[in-house]
């Protein structure tokens, strides 16, 4: 017989790995979420061909507030990118609400009829009354001013406010609670256009 040439061609599958979901307690749902019901583990494949997987969001745990997902460094993370490869464990992290009261709260300003007509504050949305203990995660103090072009200024127990927690524009300012720890919190607004100022001050109890 005739020698003949035969070309051989490797066929290769793309290796599935896994991303497994650390729940801390939570239930979790969504498309791609699989569900290991031997080991109890839900988890989502991907390859290093696969395009960018979206971590789910879809996560609840009864008395707490999903707030995100984080690395085993604590990093956080929202997505596998494409080209990554090997199994990993993502970790849930919650934030768990506290009960405070606003003890007090007032304001002066160097003007002869003070510019700052309320203070708005809400926790998780929910109108804070002075005097009434109530329970959220977050507490957002919204100054009316009736002229705009202040600076504001916020500091908690005397430390000056991440700018991010800040609204520059309007000064409306977003606390998150989760981390405080017994005690009384003393908040300081200080509004400032030139020569002028407006102060807020009050008190918050952590029960």
């Amino acid at each position: 017989t005739q020698d003949a040439v035969v070309n051989l061609y490797a066929v290769w599958t793309p290796k599935v790995y896994k991303v497994i979901y650390d729940l801390d307690g939570g239930t979790i749902t969504g498309t791609g979420v699989l569900h290991d019901s031997v080991n109890d583990v839900y988890y989502s494949e991907f390859t290093f061909m696969s395009s960018d997987l979206t971590l789910p969001t879809t996560i609840t745990k009864t008395g707490a507030t999903f707030d995100g997902w984080y690395t085993s460094t604590d990093t956080p993370i929202t997505m596998i990118s494409s080209g990554t490869s090997g199994d990993m464990t993502v970790y849930a992290k919650w934030k768990y609400p506290i009960t405070f009261t606003l003890i007090s709260g007032d304001w002066s300003s160097s003007n002869a009829g003070s510019e700052l007509s309320e203070m708005v504050i809400k926790a998780d949305g929910v109108d804070v009354t002075q005097g009434t203990p109530i329970t959220g995660t977050t507490i957002v103090f919204t100054p009316v001013l009736t002229t705009s072009g202040y600076t504001y200024t916020w500091t908690v127990d005397g430390t000056a406010v991440a700018s991010s927690n800040v609204n520059t524009s309007t000064g409306e300012l977003t606390l998150d609670t989760t981390t405080w720890v017994t005690g009384v919190y003393d908040v300081l607004l200080k509004a400032t256009k030139g020569s002028s100022y407006e102060s807020y001050y009050a008190q918050i109890k952590i029960n």
